[in-house]
């Protein structure tokens, strides 16, 4: 899938995140619904993030990939 999305800055670690378009229509419905990501700790190269939605509450991991 390739979204277009919203991310504004809340504050230094919480962020609101919002699809506005996407290329897969089986995501259409995720238009529109706004998701508070709350990044939880960083070390190294990967951040501990929690991520609410209007149904959930994922707990994730996400590693940067180097250059």
């Amino acid at each position: 899938m390739t979204a277009t999305s919203l991310l504004i800055g809340l504050s230094n670690c919480k962020y609101e995140f919002e699809y506005y378009k996407v290329n897969d229509a089986k995501f259409e419905d995720k238009i529109g619904i706004k998701y508070i990501i709350e990044v939880k700790e960083g070390k190294g190269d990967t951040i501990r993030c929690a991520t609410f939605g209007r149904d959930n509450k994922v707990i994730m991991s996400v590693l940067k990939i180097k250059d």
